[in-house]
């Protein structure tokens, strides 16, 4: 494991926070990308505005700054007919990150979305092709900076897997971040369970496992649950919460999960960390904490996941909230909870 991410696991195992990024596209979608367009295409074209929304994140609070690469892959760019300019296009996305990070003293998340292919025998594909694809893609995460690899918004294991290999053959000196989307009834639409999931991503190699994306907040609860009561010894455990479904109201999209929705989901979770019943909490705007209990999170540091969170430049549909719960959340939760909201709103005001 590479100097930086060495450093990023010793705060995670002693308990201290460490506050991650927001959603890319929909702020993108806000700045003048075209629907349905190529937004690692802005990393070369539009490097201003991805190294403004990777400083907006960072001046919130955030030091884990994701990479715009999510649809990095050649299968992904093929659809813009962009399937020449893998290593370019990630290269550059995690250069713009690598500067960020090093001026907020943070660490860069390689991102890795799914292939959009199916693997055989449910689709066309082999296992070694799709391999192949990841690992043109994450040797540029690796070549610009890339202090994890996060593999997220998965559903089939198969690819996972292939993603893995990828990861441990073109960058074998990073640690591996892996989740699945868990949107179908409590199970990824393949049919993988939380409690699978957690056992199945940690067997691979994966060093964090989780959930993300999926119908909204109230939807990640359950299924880190389920994933906390079964994940190995020494792994962490990361839920990336979106802000729910999409809904038009006349020409416009709108979330539930607002800016105040999943500030509140942050400080409930985090609130829950308090009593040593969460490892890792967060909202929109990531909050990590690990096994240490009320003992290694303070006031201001709820009050930084949770002002992080309702800030105007977290978007909507995107990354992390990380935290792993017992099934006596709801119990905390209910705790002093409108005192406790009024105490870190007057923080956040400060």
């Amino acid at each position: 494991m590479s100097g930086r991410g060495a450093e990023l696991f010793e705060l995670l195992d002693r308990g201290e926070v460490v506050l991650g990024d927001g959603a890319m596209g929909t702020l993108l979608q806000t700045r003048g990308i075209e629907p349905g367009g190529a937004a690692e295409l802005w990393n070369v074209e539009h490097a201003d505005t991805i190294m403004a929304v990777h400083t907006e994140y960072a001046e919130a609070g955030a030091r884990l700054v994701t990479t715009n690469t999510f649809g990095g892959t050649s299968a992904r760019l093929a659809l813009h007919g962009l399937s020449d300019r893998v290593h370019e296009l990630n290269l550059a996305g995690t250069r713009i990150a690598r500067e960020v990070a090093d001026r907020f003293d943070g660490w860069v998340l390689g991102d890795v979305g799914p292939t959009g292919e199916l693997i055989a025998p449910l689709g066309v594909m082999e296992p070694g092709e799709i391999k192949a694809m990841f690992a043109e893609q994450i040797a540029a995460l690796a070549e610009g900076g890339a202090d994890v690899i996060l593999i997220e918004t998965m559903s089939d294991l198969a690819e996972v897997e292939a993603a893995v290999a990828a990861a441990a053959e073109a960058a074998p000196g990073l640690p591996v971040a892996a989740t699945l989307t868990f949107d179908t009834h409590g199970h990824t639409m393949m049919g993988v369970s939380p409690e699978r999931a957690a056992q199945a991503l940690a067997s691979l190699g994966a060093r964090i496992v989780g959930g993300n994306c999926g119908n909204g907040p109230h939807e990640i609860g359950p299924v880190m649950t389920q994933m906390a009561q079964r994940r190995p010894a020494g792994i962490h455990l990361i839920a990336q919460s979106n802000a729910g479904m999409p809904q038009l109201h006349g020409a416009e999209f709108h979330y539930d999960g607002t800016p105040e929705v999943m500030a509140e989901y942050a400080l409930r979770t985090a609130f829950g960390a308090l009593f040593g019943m969460l490892t890792y909490v967060g909202g929109e705007a990531l909050c990590v904490y690990n096994k240490g209990g009320s003992e290694s999170i303070k006031a201001d540091d709820v009050a930084k996941c949770a002002c992080a969170g309702s800030a105007g430049g977290v978007g909507v549909g995107g990354f992390v909230a990380n935290y792993a719960a017992t099934g006596t959340v709801g119990f905390v939760f209910g705790l002093g909870w409108a005192i406790a909201a009024a105490i870190v709103a007057a923080l956040c005001a400060l």
